[in-house]
This record gives C-alpha cells, structure tokens and sequence, in this order.
C-alpha cells in the first residue's frame, strides 16, 4: 500500500514539475503524467499545449542535427510518438494528433499549423535500399527525404506517409490510404497507393472529380 501511494506521489509530482517548467509567459502546457523526453536540451516547446499519456518525444543526441519544435496550442493525444534522428521535426499551432500517432524525423519533417491527424498514423521519412537479398542483411541505412504535409489537412486512421511526400494545403487524405506521392492542395486522396479522386474548383466553388474517377 504504501508502495502504492509513493508511485501516486511521484506522478503527481512529475507532472507538477513538467507544467512548472514549461511555463511561459505565465502560460502553461498541460503534461500529463507518465510523458517522455529524451534528448531533452534538442527539444523546444512553445505553450499552451496538452500532451496526454504516454507520448514519447525523442530528439537523439548523438545526431547531428535532430530537434523536435513544438509551436502553441498543440494536442498530442494518448501514446503519440515524435522522434528526430539527425534532421529537424517541426509541429506548427493548433496540430491535433491522435492516440498512437507516429512520425519519425530522419529527413526534415514539417506538420503545418491547424493539421489534424488521425490514430495510428505512422509518418516515416526514410526509406531502404535494397543489397543482396540473399546476403545475411541486405537493408541498407535508411534513406531520408523530406516530408511536408500543408496547412489544415487532415489525415485519415491508419494511414501511412512515405518518405518525400508532400501534402499541399487544406487535402484530405482518407482513412487507410498509403501516401507515397505528392498530394496537391485542396484535393481528396485515398487508397493504398493513395490516388487523387476530387479536387475542389475554386473559381466555382464546388468538389469535382479527377481525371479517370
């Protein structure tokens, strides 16, 4: 019991600490209990953000390179996962990420402001390269590119984005798509590899369907 109760103390304390230290300008991120850092001095953190239970924010020391920036006003849900390896990863404002969202920095990853994404997401910004198949490990080190996903997308559950993609402003991208090409703004993606099947005419103001749809 005691055991019990000195666990509880730690957590509430932890997360008194983390709010503490976060404070900016007197305004305060909410960091819930049970949240990691690490490579803590790679990782900035702007204010008013809620960061929920068991998000891990990963910024590796050992790379040249890697930061984690967090702008204002961000919800990071349940188990969310950000991780730099030697490259920059960037959240803009008002980001909402779902339960179990994960982005992986080894080339630049940018998340524009007023994003959603939805869980399970898994962005990666590296790809292999094949050797030998038939020597004992024939994956090569990763292979960065660049991710940019555009201001007020929205990314479908269970959705996948490769590396060197670009999502233009405003798209949607549907639940379960794998994303392995540029997505241009204001359209309507999906499928597995996503395809473009809308875009919206804004001299007329309407959705219209692509090409070949």
């Amino acid at each position: 019991m005691l055991i019990y109760y000195f666990g509880k103390f730690i957590a509430a304390l932890r997360w008194s600490l983390f709010r503490i230290f976060f404070s900016k300008s007197g305004l305060l991120n909410y960091v819930y209990p049970s949240v990691e850092f690490v490579g803590f001095k790679k990782i900035n953190i702007g204010f008013g953000n809620v960061i929920r239970r068991y998000c891990l924010f990963h910024s590796d020391v050992f790379k040249s390179g890697s930061l984690i920036s967090i702008g204002n006003g961000n919800v990071f849900s349940n188990g969310a996962t950000l991780k730099a390896y030697g490259n920059e990863l960037i959240v803009g404002n008002q980001v909402f990420l779902g339960e179990r969202v994960q982005i992986q920095a080894f080339g630049r990853v940018v998340v524009s402001d007023k994003v959603m994404i939805a869980a399970n997401t898994f962005i990666s910004s590296s790809n292999h390269d094949l050797q030998d198949p038939l020597s004992e490990r024939y994956l090569q080190e990763e292979n960065p590119g660049d991710v940019y996903i555009g201001e007020s997308v929205w990314i479908g559950a269970n959705s996948i984005i490769t590396a060197g993609v670009s999502i233009g402003d405003k798209s949607v991208i549907g639940a379960g798509s794998v994303v392995t090409k540029n997505i241009p703004p204001f359209s309507i993606a999906l499928g597995n590899p996503a395809v473009v099947i809308k875009y919206y005419d804004k001299v007329n103001k309407k959705w219209c369907r692509a090409n070949g749809i």
